[in-house]
């Protein structure tokens, strides 16, 4: 036979092959494995992680650790990439608990996955010993040491770094892409609980990368010294995100002393599906979802609660439920439930970082169909605007707001309210537009406290219109400026409301009883009473809270159910 036909056969032959048809499983069994096996079946697996991390891996290769197994030593590096149609998996085989992985040593992660592509990691049990948590600095926020990204290891981190400045194109130098975390158990961290990001925070340290398509779903991540996942990039002065196309979804982000998810920069983050609770243990001004300095995110569909701040000065911040943070373009909460969150269940914030970075300013934060209940005792309001959002446009979602703070607190945001507003310093003046929310207040539930429908300091541009107000005890009370205006008259002429409402909504209640209390009942001056939102930035939807279609009727609904 011929060289030419030899290579035609050859060609013709692989066509025939699929993709990874070659791929190679390696078994690895604490107990029974040794490291002198070749790793291929469960008679000859391999013992420890140390002799898996010899391998550089193929397209379609697994890695398979054995359940009820627990390995304690440094932990797992990734080597080499798979391909689209065929990914490196690692994962677990066997019955019994989920394979652990406990990282020991001084920043040593349990999985580091750094310039990879194509990774899916699952059903793993992973944490980490032996690396001390940093100290915090700035209020008890923030590492001491703003440079810590470069050295701390997450208990999962996932790293694109040394790659050419400028260039986020995958399959690069400096590229971690197309990477899959999932039904993970992430926990006891002395630093974040997963960490992505694209290079090194620190514009000025020099070192780049990028970092794209990477999906969490079904990950349980607690008890980490920092945040449950936080997925970032280097903060350029100009609007570049080095880390693009991120999902977490279906996941539990609870007990952290930071915050649950903290998303930013990136472009294009979708947080769906989520429950974010008794976060901020350790750290102020954390939120339990959240992202900031990201152009097009999204946070949906998801459950806050519980989530606090350590402080009791007037210092402390946050320790909220949702927020689209400073530098946020097109940004988009909706269709959440947030309750019993010591400061805010929703916050929209900007502040100019200056030092020479064109960003900081956040346009179009956005929120329609949420429900928030019990939100800012202890600080701030059910929801709050903060600094020249241009727009904050916030529409069809229901608050239940219970006061408990005295008049003359010095806490965030004085008294607070179901709405408050505040500027500071160079932050900017908001341009808010409000349409079509139920605003629910209970003086009842401690009379003690002031019962603000609203508390703003009347800084900003304003719209409200077809929204509906409604203390329990009766009355109105807009603590706005450095005037009390305590009658529905009163604040209409203001300009605000000229559609409004200041009556009973009609919910199914009890109030605070979970979304389902506030739902419309026959009869409610809500049905039909809201308006076409046009400066919604997606318009106004197809469904509301409960996923009822709207309109119902010849017009939307105020609040957040439309009545079917």
């Amino acid at each position: 036979m011929n060289l030419k036909i030899k290579i035609r056969m050859a060609l013709w032959f692989s066509l025939l092959v699929p993709a990874g048809a070659f791929a190679t499983t390696y078994y690895v069994d604490c107990k029974r494995g040794s490291d002198t096996n070749n790793g291929t079946s469960t008679s000859t697996a391999w013992k420890t992680i140390a002799r898996v991390n010899l391998n550089t891996y193929l397209p379609g290769d697994s890695i398979l650790l054995k359940r009820g197994c627990v390995w304690s030593e440094p932990g797992f590096k990734a080597q080499g990439n798979g391909t689209v149609a065929s990914p490196i998996t690692l994962a677990d085989y066997g019955a019994g608990a989920l394979p652990e992985i406990n990282g020991v040593g001084d920043h040593e992660a349990a999985v580091l996955l750094e310039n990879v592509q194509y990774w899916t990691v699952r059903n793993l049990d992973l944490t980490q010993t032996g690396q001390s948590p940093q100290a915090l600095c700035f209020d008890s926020s923030n590492d001491c040491d703003v440079r810590s990204d470069e050295y701390m290891r997450a208990v999962v981190h996932v790293l694109g770094l040394g790659g050419p400045a400028g260039v986020q194109t995958c399959g690069d130098p400096g590229t971690a892409c197309h990477i899959r975390l999932e039904n993970l158990k992430v926990h006891d961290g002395s630093w974040n609980g997963i960490y992505v990001s694209g290079g090194f925070y620190q514009l000025n340290t020099g070192v780049f990368g990028y970092v794209e398509d990477v999906v969490v779903t079904e990950v349980e991540s607690w008890n980490h010294h920092k945040s449950g996942i936080q997925m970032t990039c280097t903060y350029y002065k100009t609007r570049i995100y080095a880390t693009k196309n991120i999902q977490v979804l279906d996941s539990n982000l609870h007990d952290n002393g930071g915050d649950g998810a903290m998303i930013g920069p990136v472009q294009n983050g979708l947080l769906d599906g989520n429950n974010c609770a008794y976060n901020g243990r350790l750290r102020n001004a954390r939120v339990g979802c959240w992202t900031w300095d990201s152009l097009n995110t999204t946070i949906q569909f998801s459950e806050s609660h519980h989530n606090m701040t350590p402080l009791t000065s007037d210092r402390a911040r946050d320790g909220g439920g949702f927020d689209l943070d400073l530098g946020t373009e097109d940004g988009m909460i909706q269709y959440n439930w947030s309750h019993d969150n010591e400061g805010e269940g929703f916050l929209l914030l900007t502040y100019p970082i200056h030092y020479g970075y064109s960003r900081g300013i956040t346009h179009n934060a956005q929120m329609r169909y949420n429900i928030g209940e019990r939100d800012g005792k202890k600080l701030a309001g059910g929801i709050t605007v903060f600094g020249g959002v241009a727009p904050a446009v916030i529409y069809n979602n229901t608050i239940y707001y219970e006061p408990d703070r005295l008049a003359g607190t010095d806490m965030f945001n004085g008294e607070g309210g179901a709405l408050t507003t505040s500027v500071y310093g160079q932050s900017g003046k908001p341009d808010l537009r409000t349409y079509n929310n139920i605003f629910i207040t209970n003086g009842t539930v401690n009379s003690q406290a002031v019962n603000n429908n609203v508390w703003s300091d009347g800084a900003g541009t304003f719209t409200f219109n077809h929204n509906l107000w409604w203390r329990v005890e009766g009355g109105v009370r807009y603590a706005w400026g450095s005037k009390v205006i305590n009658t529905w008259p009163g604040w209409q002429k203001l300009g605000f409301d000229p559609n409004g409402l200041n009556a009973d909504p009609l919910v199914f209640g009890p109030l605070g009883a979970g979304p389902s209390a506030y739902q419309l009942s026959p009869g409610s001056p809500a049905i039909d009473a809201g308006q076409v939102v046009t400066d919604a930035l997606r318009g106004m939807g197809t469904r509301d809270y409960f996923g009822t279609p709207i309109p119902q009727g010849c017009c939307y609904d105020i609040g957040a159910a439309e009545k079917p």
